[in-house]
């Protein structure tokens, strides 16, 4: 047996619903967007320790030469 809710009890209820879907979209999305900044960090740190490793590579080279040079 269908039980009939006075209007406002059915408007209330299609918000609510509403609102649910709202928010279950909106938390996909933020998961989405912070998965693509987590890869983008990622991306970035893997960068810069390249570029760490490579100044350090320069550095003790010149440093070696400096001694040889002596």
């Amino acid at each position: 047996m269908t039980t009939i809710l006075p209007n406002s009890l059915n408007d209330m209820r299609a918000r609510l619903a509403a609102r649910e879907r709202d928010s279950e979209q909106e938390a996909r999305a933020r998961d989405k967007e912070l998965h693509q900044l987590r890869a983008e960090v990622t991306r970035l740190t893997k960068i810069l320790f390249s570029k760490l490793l490579l100044i350090l590579i320069i550095v003790l080279s010149f440093k070696a030469s400096l001694k040889s040079v002596k």
